[in-house]
């Protein structure tokens, strides 16, 4: 599969301090990439270097043309959805409305609304609680919101970062069973940062490993999944 997204030699930086190490990856269009690494080692922030959101050095492409550098919003108008660690959910906004944010940048209404049908087949609990404040939603709830706001955006690439946090084990494996029909039917290629590395390595094609903020290894997420050593020294499973 083409290449959707590459990244070569990015940096990234906090005021003066640098977090990402001149890393290079890409995602596959089509396909579904998750980046494993330990707590601190920039997996959160080579999310947020490729919406824009810090300072970066180095190239980042999607879909061919250069992105850094771009504001974010410019970012997202090109196809790219990016659900935050903490899920974002605006909880005094009711889960339509929610929704509803989520499909600014478009303008035919009953396209809106047939996404909307389909958000809310997804996560049919979302449609029960329509004119819920999402403040008031669980957590799972609230994950399942911040993801199909996202997705009425209609984006090429969905950014995830942490969506098992803090949920169920039940809840989790929903969510992740819906993001493989989503990558399947809707063709959005996926990049997943996930501490639960058996659960993303069972959803992902490919894994990429970053060690404070350098990559260190990548390969298929089976390959990875069957290295013992691997396993052992880096994944914690």
């Amino acid at each position: 599969m083409a290449a959707l997204l590459e990244a070569k030699d990015v940096e990234a930086f906090y005021g003066p301090t640098r977090v990402l190490k001149g890393i290079s990856f890409e995602v596959a269009e089509g396909g579904i990439t998750t980046i494993l690494g330990a707590n601190g080692a920039g997996k959160t922030t080579t999310l947020r270097a490729i919406s824009g959101l810090v300072r970066t050095r180095g190239e980042i492409r999607f879909a061919g043309h250069r992105i850094d550098g771009l504001a974010t919003e410019k970012i997202a108008a090109l196809g790219i959805a990016h659900v935050p660690d903490g899920r974002g959910t605006l909880v005094n906004m009711s889960v339509e409305e929610n929704l509803r944010v989520g499909a600014y940048l478009r303008r035919n209404k009953a396209e809106v609304a047939a996404s909307m049908e389909r958000m809310y087949g997804y996560f049919p609990r979302l449609r029960e609680r329509q004119q819920q404040q999402a403040g008031t939603l669980s957590g799972g709830e609230q994950q399942m919101l911040a993801i199909s706001r996202a997705l009425m955006q209609r984006p090429k690439l969905l950014l995830l970062d942490e969506p098992s946090f803090g949920l169920a084990p039940l809840i989790i494996r929903e969510i992740f069973d819906i993001m493989r029909v989503i990558n399947q039917q809707e063709g959005v290629s996926i990049l997943l940062v996930e501490q639960n590395v058996a659960r993303a390595l069972a959803l992902a094609d490919h894994a990429w490993l970053l060690e404070t903020g350098s990559t260190v290894m990548s390969g298929t997420a089976q390959a990875l999944r069957d290295d013992e050593q691997i396993r052992r020294s880096y994944l914690g499973f």
